[in-house]
């Protein structure tokens, strides 16, 4: 009876001990012995919580960085802004050299605080803004591999502001005919573009512009005498589905491009000769000039006005040099179609007696900038005249070599400081979107670790 009682009081004392173990701690499981499964979960949901505590505080830390060079980045903002105020100053002829001089002075102390900037930067020891901070890892989840990479841009003078142009030749097509000839004009390695632009016939850094995935065919040469968007459409292609780059497109035609060596003798373009034109003797782009009566090298800018009036429906201007040249410009790159009747292209492009021009083309120059250099392959170059490429990367295009001692250094720092504004920005724009990401990344980890917690609490707790 005794060891009976003995034992019963064992068994009473253990049962007491765990329920004060429980009690005093709070937990169901204090031991392996108490639920091995159970304490095996709650170990992995421990590991888990304090991982995504951590990565908390390493995507604050990640904010905390992304702010400080924002925040260095916007003075540097505020600094070409000023650089660029005292380029449009120097830009007036009313300074004199000494004024300029003095311009040029405060040019290069604020170009040497945008490399100080760049340059004293720093989070816990790191540079930021010297083009050193490129694909740094940070770690924001609890687990291998969850990370997110972050580069910032060099933001010292001498890597703002740069941009690599490549320009094509200037083209027309050749369905047009001059006098009833068969040719149409050519000027600096003149191209015949094809109907289509298809898959494989210009590719810009890798990317196929034709590309079922990026658009498919672009039709370059609608029916003759028919407006086409032209190098405007190309432009547009690239903008939209190659990175890094930025296209362009300008249509210029001169009466000057007409030559002898074109068509038949005689046939040369050359200065405003005059004359009176009734409505339809010229139609530029599908659209009737109205009738208008000009003189010799128009003189009085009757002929300019009168195409300058329907520049809403042919998006092209025109313009008559100091020698009485008519110059027509469509800015986007569209097509410039011309046609003639009644002897006018003789009295609008000085071409001889009589003569006329039908359904004459001009393609449009396509140019690509881009900060490093752009590579172009393809079946069909010529398409897009980028088989005769000019790539121009000029001294004095980065921030670094801005003066604005002359009124030319002036005009060209204009470019370069707007071009800096954009890198700026674009860094700026790229912080921002960081920032953004971690604090959603920090809220999503903050809902995971209540929920982790919530979980462990049902497994361990008593």
């Amino acid at each position: 009876m005794s060891l009976q009682a003995q034992h019963q009081l064992g068994k009473t004392m253990m049962a007491t001990g765990k329920t004060l173990e429980r009690l005093s701690s709070g937990l169901r499981i204090n031991s392996a012995a108490d639920d091995a499964a159970g304490l095996a979960i709650s170990q992995r949901f421990t590991a888990q919580i304090r991982g995504l505590d951590q990565a908390m505080r390493n995507g604050n830390d990640g904010i905390s960085l992304v702010q400080t060079a924002e925040g260095a980045l916007d003075e540097t903002s505020n600094i070409l802004q000023r650089i660029r105020e005292l380029a449009v100053q120097s830009a007036n002829d009313t300074n004199t050299a000494s004024d300029r001089a003095a311009l040029q002075d405060e040019v290069t102390q604020l170009l040497a605080e945008v490399d100080r900037i760049a340059t004293a930067t720093e989070f816990n020891g790191a540079k930021v803004l010297d083009g050193s901070f490129t694909d740094r890892q940070f770690q924001i989840g609890a687990n291998q591999g969850q990370t997110i990479k972050i580069s910032i841009g060099d933001a010292r003078a001498s890597a703002l502001g740069n941009r690599l142009t490549t320009e094509g030749s200037r083209a027309s097509v050749s369905n047009g005919a001059v006098d009833n000839g068969t040719r149409g004009i050519t000027e600096d390695g003149v191209v015949t573009p094809s109907t289509v632009v298809t898959a494989g016939d210009v590719v810009i850094n890798g990317v196929d512009i034709a590309s079922a995935t990026n658009g498919g065919d672009l039709a370059l040469n609608p029916s003759a005498g028919a407006n086409s968007d032209g190098m405007k459409a190309v432009a547009e292609r690239i903008n939209q589905v190659v990175s890094g780059v930025t296209a362009s497109a300008k249509t210029t035609f001169k009466a000057s491009d007409i030559t002898a060596n074109d068509t038949a003798a005689a046939t040369a373009g050359g200065a405003v000769a005059g004359g009176t034109l009734a409505a339809g003797d010229l139609t530029i782009n599908g659209v009737q000039i109205g009738a208008v009566t000009f003189g010799a090298n128009d003189s009085t800018g009757k002929l300019v006005d009168a195409i300058n009036a329907a520049t809403s429906q042919t998006g092209v201007t025109a313009s008559v040099d100091s020698s009485g040249v008519l110059s027509l410009t469509a800015d986007d790159g569209r097509d410039i179609v011309i046609s003639t009747q009644n002897g006018a292209a003789s009295k609008v492009f000085g071409m001889g007696s009589g003569k006329d021009v039908t359904n004459l083309r001009v393609r449009g120059e396509l140019t690509l900038e881009a900060k490093s250099a752009v590579t172009i392959s393809g079946a069909q170059l010529s398409d897009v005249g980028l088989d005769s490429l000019v790539q121009n990367n000029a001294q004095g295009s980065n921030l670094a070599q801005v003066d604005i001692s002359t009124v030319s250094g002036a005009n060209a720092a204009l470019s370069i400081v707007d071009a800096a504004l954009e890198d700026i920005s674009s860094t700026r724009a790229t912080l921002g979107a960081t920032q953004n990401r971690l604090t959603s990344t920090l809220a999503n980890l903050g809902t995971t670790v209540e929920n982790l917690s919530a979980a462990r609490s049902r497994i361990l707790d008593a």
